[in-house]
């Protein structure tokens, strides 16, 4: 489905990434771990087109993504939900959720669309009234996650979903992740919390300094030494 091939990006002449080559299949959760600066949140963007490719391919089900502008990214079936969330604070959740089936086909299917969301996250059914901006960091997270959703995405890219979160709720953000994952969306996620993301992940690799140092299935790598001993510090 997507696959990157010896991929450089980085900010002005600054590289952040080097030959990254990584693929995710269809049907798939990938995890991308490391720790903050590895390059994580760069590579995503670099997907978005949001950060210049330097060098390299990033290809979606036969299409050159390198040099498409973002916004057609949509249109083909790929969400990104960003760090920090990005939530309009003054509009309330069902507003911010209607924002997502921006593109013609989801908006044909707001209605079902919305009614998945709120199975998914009964709390966000139970505010859908309530400013975004009034919303505790667990929910807005939810409304995040919902929001990429109503594009009806075939692959969803999740920047650190669990960033900020209480220990219970990063939990239900998590459980959300895998129903989602169960219902055919492919996952492409960046995350620092390395047991929950390799619990949830079927492959995922790990990145240092802007290049892959290990890959693997999910639970190899989360019963690999050395991870356990620079990640865990077990």
């Amino acid at each position: 489905m997507l696959r990157i091939e010896g991929l450089e990006a980085g900010y002005g002449e600054v590289r952040v990434l080097h030959g990254i080559s990584l693929e995710v299949r269809e049907g798939e959760c990938v995890a991308l771990v490391g720790a903050n600066g590895a390059g994580k949140s760069t590579l995503l963007r670099a997907v978005s087109g949001m950060v210049r490719v330097l060098a390299g391919s990033v290809w979606f089900e036969g299409r050159d993504l390198t040099r498409m502008p973002p916004f057609h990214l949509a249109s083909l079936g790929i969400a990104h939900v960003p760090e920090g969330r990005r939530l309009f604070p003054e509009m309330t959740v069902e507003e911010n959720l209607m924002l997502g089936a921006w593109v013609e086909a989801a908006r044909r299917a707001r209605a079902e669309s919305l009614e998945r969301v709120y199975a998914l996250f009964p709390r966000l059914k139970e505010r859908r009234r309530q400013l975004a901006g009034t919303l505790s960091g667990g929910e807005q997270q939810m409304l995040a996650i919902g929001r990429g959703l109503m594009l009806r995405p075939r692959l969803l890219m999740l920047d650190e979903p669990s960033l900020g979160l209480s220990p219970r709720l990063v939990e239900d953000v998590f459980s959300g992740l895998q129903q989602i994952s169960v219902q055919g969306v492919s996952l492409l996620l960046a995350e620092q919390n390395i047991v929950q993301a390799l619990s949830l992940a079927n492959r995922a690799y790990v990145l240092e300094t802007g290049r892959v140092v290990m890959e693997g299935s999910g639970l190899e790598l989360l019963g690999s030494p050395r991870l356990r001993e620079a990640y865990l510090g077990v």
